[in-house]
């Protein structure tokens, strides 16, 4: 019953009184965020399924828009996957990649979103807080949890925070792989029963 209402304010804070009242569209979403869901591809609900059969999500790290990569992520996970049954029997696996910052960081913003977007990318405690709430609220439960960074000291120090905001009841299912390239990437995620035509 918490999580259940946990979700309802997760909806209600980032899409107000309409999500309550039906499923999330894509047209709720702006614009702004339906292209930089097509277009840029940094947020992802994967159409292919695990050997067990779970969905793959699919987010990258980066100097992206946060309030607009939360909006795409809630839709996704909130509209899409929560209507999935087999998601809702085996949960989804999380893929979070860090090596794609790198690239990505030198980019400037895009020019669809609005300014108030293109302005919020820095990493705070209000932000660490709102990742806490979105995951308390998940519609899904998240089987497996993986990080993929670079063995590099910032990603440690971002992967320890992100575990830490998370909570102990997902660091157990939560793995780190230090991937300095997308082989050594596949052949982390083959051990784990994903192949490289799920991703």
């Amino acid at each position: 019953a918490r999580r259940y209402c946990r979700s309802l304010l997760v909806l209600h804070k980032n899409f107000g009184d309409v999500a309550l009242t039906r499923q999330l569209r894509l047209s709720d979403l702006t614009e702004g965020e339906i292209k930089y869901l097509k277009t840029e591809g940094m947020i992802r609900l994967m159409n292919t399924r695990d050997s067990v059969g779970r969905r793959i999500f699919l987010v990258f790290f980066g100097n992206h828009p946060l309030r607009a990569r939360r909006r795409i992520g809630i839709y996704l996970l909130f509209g899409v996957a929560a209507e999935d049954v087999v998601a809702q029997k085996h949960g989804i696996v999380f893929l979070a990649c860090g090596m794609a910052s790198s690239v990505s960081s030198q980019r400037s913003p895009p020019s669809y979103l609005p300014d108030d977007y293109n302005g919020n990318y820095s990493w705070g405690k209000d932000h660490l807080k709102e990742i806490r709430e979105v995951w308390k609220g998940f519609p899904v439960n998240i089987s497996a949890l993986h990080f993929f960074v670079p063995n590099e000291p910032k990603y440690k120090i971002l992967v320890a925070i992100m575990l830490a905001t998370l909570g102990k009841q997902i660091r157990f299912r939560a793995r780190v792989h230090h991937s300095e390239s997308i082989l050594e990437t596949m052949y982390s995620l083959r051990s784990f029963e994903i192949g490289r035509a799920h991703v």
